[in-house]
């Protein structure tokens, strides 16, 4: 499954993105030769990764697995981390809905990513 509105001028960047990646910091450099795409967003467990196809993969560090994401809050979890950590790929920012009452907008609850909106600081359309 792909993330919605994907074209092949975002493949394009994410290709580059993903060059670039390889030759950055660990683990970033690390997941993305594991997976061979662009990490987007890391937390304690793993990574979740777009691919130039336009999908997303989970990589768990613990058990060096590489999964397809399908779920639709993991997907756009991956939509606002890439448009927010990569601002060439600010057109995967999801549509956005109403202002998120838990974190005021801000997309953050006490400096830690907001879980209600994924950090994007709105509901989803």
């Amino acid at each position: 499954m792909a993330i919605h509105g994907w074209a092949q001028e975002i493949s394009l960047v994410v290709s580059r993105l993903y060059e670039q990646a390889l030759k950055g910091p660990q683990p970033i450099a690390q997941v993305a030769q594991r997976t061979k795409g662009l990490p987007v967003y890391l937390d304690m467990g793993g990574s979740l990764v777009l691919t130039p196809q336009g999908g997303v993969l989970e990589y768990a560090f613990e058990s060096d697995s590489v999964s397809t994401v399908t779920e639709p809050a993991a997907l756009r979890l991956a939509a606002v981390a890439a448009a927010q950590r990569y601002p060439e790929l600010s057109m995967l920012r999801p549509a956005r809905g109403e202002r998120c009452s838990t974190c005021n907008g801000s997309g953050k609850v006490h400096s830690v990513r907001c879980a209600r909106c994924d950090g994007d600081g709105y509901l989803p359309a």
